[in-house]
């Protein structure tokens, strides 16, 4: 119990092999209990004659595992799986998503099995070569329910997404699912009527609503939201993100920007949640919000908020950077949120900013869960950055002068150069501004005259 594998196996022989019995952990393990053992042993079987039965991420034969995984990938020849070979006693409660590959009897979770298995899944990919090859069982007689599979199965003969070949035509095999495109069917053959297996779209093994539908019958529930599909209660909470974006990068003072936030996967029992946009006033002014689809019960606040009830400074500016909420309430018996937009908004530059400047948009977030409002581990974005250049000026042109180009009154930008001094008459002043051009005479030319009596 309680132990994590990890490495590699190779094994061969130039003799032929009826029984390899090899397992990431043991390869015989009749009798046996294995209780939170988690491998990652990636297990090659270079055969040359025989069967080579026998080949599990854990066990190659025989055991007991409840809350166990395997991550290795395993290429055999025949009775191989994810978990296990081959075993008569039950697997509760593990995941596999390593690839299988080989010939024949091959499962995700077993090759071939004659024991229960219940709320067990399967993401790696099955590939055979003869028959009796799918998600979950290979081959399978007893009790097979609350399953599930997203690994694609290949193979020509006998197999399905969960069980190739069903033993057994009297034993309960329901509550089971498969990913639309992983295989056609459920089952590769001997299934009853009431053996079922649905196929399900991705967007439904993503949602909220399919936790439920596959903990349907289990007197504990066994599975939790994840991301693309539903995980075991054991797993590690995987948490969502909150993302913000913008739809421009660059933009002129006086434009608009749209700043959105997005929630990249379902959460359930939202009782409270509040979202804020941190913004720098100094520069924007906030426009028209839009609430998304992503949380149930929400709405907008009327007016900006300081953080804390002070301010915060933004990137070094003496602006007050404040944060715009988007809120939800639905406590007590809390609301599912969906993967999809929380909320638009738009922000408009001002148009007397004095100089171009970079500023930040920032995410913030609290959100509580169930009725005990314990907090939920949301993982957030970096800040968008958006580049903001003054507006360009109505210039009103002062016309050039002897000492200075022609000039803008408004931003000071200049045109051309200084049209310079003109002294056509030689009496060291200026034609067009009189300025005096020389130091050195400092007193007035008069002009020569003709001489009188």
């Amino acid at each position: 119990s309680n132990l994590t594998v990890e490495g590699n196996i190779y094994s061969t022989s130039p003799d032929s092999v009826s029984q390899a019995r090899i397992g990431g952990v043991s390869g015989n393990a009749l009798g046996t209990t294995f209780v939170n053992v988690h491998t990652n042993v990636d297990i090659t079987i270079d055969r040359v004659k025989g069967t080579w039965a026998y080949v599990g991420g854990i066990s190659g034969y025989g055991g007991t595992f409840t809350n166990c995984s395997n991550s290795g990938n395993i290429s055999g020849y025949n009775t191989i799986g994810g978990i296990c070979g081959a075993s008569a006693s039950s697997i509760t409660s593990c995941f596999n998503s390593g690839n299988v590959s080989g010939n024949q009897y091959l499962g995700g979770i077993t090759g071939q099995k004659s024991g229960s298995i219940v709320s067990c899944y399967n993401t790696g990919d099955v590939t055979g070569k003869s028959t009796y090859v799918a998600g979950i069982a290979g081959e399978h007689s007893k009790e097979l329910t609350n399953c599930f599979n997203t690994g694609t199965i290949s193979v020509a003969g006998n197999t399905g997404a969960i069980i190739g070949r069903i033993g057994n035509g009297n034993v309960a095999i329901t509550d089971n699912y498969f990913l639309q495109y992983s295989h056609s069917t459920g089952f590769g053959g001997g299934n009853q009527p009431h053996q079922v297996a649905t196929m399900v779209t991705a967007e439904t093994l993503a949602s909220v609503e399919f936790v439920a539908t596959i903990n349907n019958g289990l007197e504990t529930p066994a599975y939790k939201l994840g991301v693309d599909h539903p995980i075991l209660i054991w797993e590690e909470d995987i948490p969502a993100t909150v993302a913000i974006s913008a739809d421009k990068e660059t933009m002129v003072a006086g434009e608009t920007v749209t700043v959105t936030l997005t929630l990249d996967r379902p959460i359930a029992n939202v009782a409270l949640a509040e979202f804020f946009i941190h913004y720098d006033t100094s520069l924007f002014t906030r426009g028209e919000a839009t609430v998304g689809t992503a949380i149930t019960g929400t709405s907008v606040s009327d007016k900006n908020v300081a953080v804390d009830g002070t301010e915060l400074k933004g990137d070094g500016t003496d602006a007050a950077v404040q944060k715009f909420s988007v809120n939800t309430f639905a406590y007590p018996d809390g609301a599912a949120a969906s993967a999809g937009t929380v909320v638009t908004v738009t922000f408009t530059a001002k148009e007397d900013i004095e100089a171009d400047v970079v500023s930040e948009f920032k995410v913030e977030f609290n959100m509580m869960q169930d009725k005990d409002l314990a907090d939920i581990a949301v993982g957030i974005s970096a800040p968008v950055s958006v580049s903001v250049t003054r507006k360009p000026c109505a210039h009103e042109w002062t016309e050039a002068t002897c000492t200075e180009p022609k000039t803008c009154a408004l931003c000071g930008e200049t045109e051309g150069e200084a049209l310079g001094h003109k002294d056509e008459n030689s009496d060291y002043r200026c034609d067009v501004c009189g300025e005096k051009l020389c130091v050195e005479h400092t007193e007035e030319v008069i002009p020569a005259v003709e001489p009188t009596c």
